[in-house]
């Protein structure tokens, strides 16, 4: 889930925001590719990400 996200990757020192980490878990929970200029705001290795 979005907090299980910002928690767990706070402990590691990096910051996520709450519309990045629920974003992040939405594309997860229905198997989606994320699109973005920014990979850097989704650091989960399960995270398909299309980069333009």
């Amino acid at each position: 889930t979005a907090g299980q996200y910002i928690n767990d990757f706070s402990q590691q020192g990096i910051r996520l925001t709450v519309a990045d980490a629920l974003i992040a878990a939405v594309a997860i929970s229905y198997r989606l590719v994320i699109i973005t200029k920014n990979q850097k705001h989704y650091p989960m290795p399960e995270i398909k990400l299309y980069q333009f």
